[in-house]
């Protein structure tokens, strides 16, 4: 998958994290420089958002309980409608790049966030306010 450009740079970013502490603080991150954030507990939580309402990109974390980022991207890979959805991968795990490179996703950070780090990867898919 190549990188896309957003086809609504005014869409929200959907941030998918199992971890409340994490999502937040993603949120008002990416709030203080001016875009628009969506949250999901999870990958089925998100895929649900996703119908509802597109976003412009996907952050995702790698490992959640009920639909982990393979199951998301399955699903997301089925649906017509989400499969152009540009999805950032990331996670604490060592491996990220390589569970990244597995998922299809070109985008990936690790933890500890590097808000310089996310906010470039950002910038191939959303408009800064």
């Amino acid at each position: 998958m190549g990188v896309q450009e957003a086809t609504d740079s005014k869409a929200p970013v959907l941030v998918v994290d199992d971890n409340r502490d994490v999502r937040e603080a993603l949120r008002m991150m990416l709030e203080s420089e001016g875009l628009d954030v969506e949250t999901a507990a999870d990958g089925e939580q998100a895929l649900r958002r996703m119908r509802e309402s597109p976003p412009a990109v996907v952050l995702l974390d790698l490992n959640m309980p009920h639909l982990d980022a393979y199951g998301f991207r399955e699903e997301q890979r089925r649906d017509p409608a989400l499969m152009k959805i540009p999805v950032v991968l990331y996670s604490g795990a060592s491996d990220v790049g390589e569970a990244a490179a597995a998922l299809g996703i070109e985008a990936w950070f690790a933890k500890p966030f590097d808000l310089d780090r996310i906010l470039t990867l950002l910038e191939r898919f959303v408009r800064f306010a």
